[in-house]
């Protein structure tokens, strides 16, 4: 182990957890062999209703680092990653993903890239890996080079990249902490489908002083599963309504800008969810719904 900081930085690795026993296990043991051992690891069980939470407990068993919170309610995830972020006691916080893992020196590495404590947040690559086990480098991080951003050229440079916005492999200073659980608050209890990492990581940008990009490349494995998430919104009407909701939320927090790449990208996926349902098979109480929903995002029925 090198001296990173000044001090031994204790680094919080949040986890929402909901429904996924198959997966918990090699999460939880790619945190535990981290090279950088200064963790604690905050799993929030999102009322699960599988063996998720007694595998949390045999793990916390083990490792004095890990720490439970339980919930008997499903909430979603962005009401879990702010759960999760207020028990949060590290210098740094990083989220994820409870059917994803890490190499062995993820943390170690983004530590390094921290300028001992003085870069707010290190945002690096994902790895990601299909059900035939065929990893491929994800184009999450692409849209700018390796750098170093600060003040508002954080937000004016991120408007142009569709990716750059997503929190997993991001690790981010708690220094804001306070200010980020009440910017996000208000969205909780709506249940947010549709890119709700996205939003999270929204809320904060203003506050953050300094933003690096890294082209370190497989220290995150973003699982991919035959199950897609548009296989299921294009079969469900109250799912397209909720992806409608979550986008016309995040288009009213970003105004009247139009310069945001990912939002119109997200516009583009909500399109392709309406073609392939049919707007048609939509009853005459969904399209009340729908309708103004469209209009303000100015997608075509």
């Amino acid at each position: 182990m090198m001296d990173i900081t000044k001090k031994n930085s204790l680094i919080s690795i949040l986890v929402p957890v909901y429904n996924v026993e198959k997966y918990i296990a090699q999460c939880l043991d790619s945190i535990l062999i981290q090279t950088y051992s200064n963790i604690e690891v905050i799993c929030y069980n999102d009322g699960s209703t599988d063996s998720s939470l007694q595998i949390l407990e045999k793990y916390k068993k083990r490792d004095f680092r890990i720490k439970i919170i339980h919930n008997n309610k499903n909430k979603g995830t962005f009401d879990a990653r702010i759960y999760a972020l207020q028990e949060a006691t590290g210098d740094y916080v990083y989220y994820l993903d409870p059917d994803d893992w890490l190499s062995p020196v993820t943390i170690e590495t983004l530590m390094k890239e921290t300028s001992n404590g003085s870069i707010d947040l290190v945002k690096a690559h994902l790895t990601l890996v299909f059900p035939n086990n065929i990893h491929k480098r994800s184009l999450f991080t692409v849209g700018l080079p390796e750098s170093t951003l600060y003040g508002d050229d954080i937000i004016e440079r991120l408007k142009y990249s569709a990716k750059d916005l997503h929190i997993t492999n991001m690790l981010i200073t708690t220094r804001y902490i306070k200010k980020w659980i009440e910017k996000a608050t208000p969205y909780m209890n709506k249940k947010i489908l549709m890119a709700e990492d996205q939003l999270f990581t929204l809320l904060l940008l203003p506050l953050v002083k300094s933003y690096r990009i890294i082209n370190s490349h497989n220290l995150y494995f973003y699982r991919r599963t035959p199950y897609s998430a548009v296989g299921m919104v294009t079969k469900s009407a109250s799912r397209i309504i909720n992806n409608l909701e979550s986008l016309v939320m995040i288009q009213n927090i970003l105004g009247e800008s139009t310069e945001w790449i990912f939002l119109d990208s997200h516009r583009k996926t909500v399109n392709s969810f309406i073609q392939q349902y049919g707007y048609k098979n939509f009853s005459p109480k969904e399209k009340k719904i729908i309708d103004p929903l469209l209009k303000t995002l100015k997608v075509k029925k």
